[in-house]
């Protein structure tokens, strides 16, 4: 039954090499189980191959590739360049690049000459660290001052 399940599509397209498809006709018509299987299957067929073909709609294809492989399509690429037009889009871009505006600067990036170097992990990291530590000293500073301010005031 295994057997016959496995090669009947081959069978009924007139696939197999003469010696198998003569094997296969007496096995079907010697075996109360391949029997009615073969016969259903070549009458379904039969019915299918009647029918009237179809015109297939232009955009069907588009949309099972679409469905499948997610394959783009014209109308994929206007739904996501639309996407682009969004406010979070938008508001998302502008947040990245303000980031790494940002970073850039403080990492010692001249915007008015640039320098390849300067775009070095380890050089954006040792000049943000030394900026960072810096900038930490001042605020030490800063904060001491206003407290001896403070305290200079309260006497």
């Amino acid at each position: 039954m295994r057997t016959t399940e496995a090669r009947l599509s081959d069978y009924l397209d007139g696939l197999l090499q003469p010696v198998e498809q003569s094997a296969f006709n007496r096995h079907v018509n010697t075996c109360e189980k391949c029997a009615p299987l073969v016969a259903g299957v070549a009458r379904a067929l039969g019915g299918l191959y009647a029918l009237e073909p179809v015109e297939v709609p232009a955009e069907l294809e588009d949309a099972i590739l679409t469905a499948t492989l997610g394959a783009p399509s014209w109308r994929n690429l206007r739904r996501w360049l639309k996407g682009l037009q969004s406010p979070r889009f938008v508001y998302s871009m502008a947040s990245v690049a303000a980031t790494l505006v940002i970073i850039l600067t403080a990492s010692g990036f001249s915007l008015r000459k640039p320098k390849l170097a300067d775009l070095a992990p380890a050089t954006i990291f040792s000049k943000t660290n030394s900026k960072a530590h810096r900038f930490y000293a001042q605020s030490v500073k800063f904060v001491s001052d206003l407290r001896v301010v403070y305290e200079i005031q309260t006497r």
